[in-house]
Formats: structure tokens, C-alpha cells, sequence
């Protein structure tokens, strides 16, 4: 079944996509983690990110299992755990390839078929 969803932030950089998605079609109860996704996009897969806490100031920060993010309206990084830091450069929503475009849909709908 076709998700409907909707990008939220967009930071690209050389080694991929990271992407907030917030799935439209959820009951308005939905918890906020199902409702809102983090996910990497490379360039043959999607790996989640499994959100932990977050802080807004002196700036944007997620904290997730995988990976700490912080981020202002240009710029941003994402650090993994393993120790690999990856630079990030905002975007707009639009500008996601449709290579990986089409790999967050399918994504979206595989975890449809899981519920």
C-alpha cells in the first residue's frame, strides 16, 4: 500500500542523504517515533535511525542509537558511533534524487506490510 509522507529536513553530502520523514497517513495517536522518521539514504539503501532525545539550543541537536546529528539552517554533521563523522550541507526537500526518492518509498511501504 502507497505511504504518504512528507520530507522535513534534507542534508546531502558526498557519502549520502540524511532526511527527518514524517509519515502522513498514521492514526493521530501514533507515537511521535513511528509518526517521525530519521533515515540515511546511500546510494543502494535506507538505514533508519533510531531517535533518543534531541535539543534546540544553542542548536539543533538528535541523539540517536546510531549516531549524534547537529545541525543550523546551512550546515550540519553527523557523527556515527563507529567514529566516522560525515559533513552535511542543507537542501531542500526537492532536490532528493529519485534514486533514493524511490528507496525511502519503498522503505515506507515495507514497514506498511510490517504493522
Amino acid at each position: 500500500m502507497p505511504r504518504h509522507w512528507k520530507i522535513l529536513y534534507l542534508f546531502a553530502s558526498h557519502e549520502g542523504w540524511l532526511t527527518e520523514v514524517k509519515l502522513l497517513d498514521l492514526a493521530a495517536d501514533a507515537p511521535k517515533a513511528q509518526v517521525y522518521q530519521w533515515v540515511w539514504v546511500s546510494s543502494t539503501r535506507v538505514v533508519p535511525l533510531r531517535f533518543l532525545s534531541q535539543a534546540t539550543e544553542p542548536r539543533q541537536e538528535r541523539q540517536f542509537h546510531e549516531a549524534k546529528l547537529w545541525f543550523d539552517d546551512r550546515r550540519g554533521e553527523l557523527a556515527w558511533h563507529n567514529g566516522d563523522v560525515v559533513t552535511l550541507h542543507v537542501q531542500a526537500a526537492s532536490t532528493l534524487p529519485s534514486v533514493q526518492r524511490n528507496l525511502l518509498k519503498a522503505h515506507f511501504e515495507a514497514l506498511s506490510n510490517d504493522t
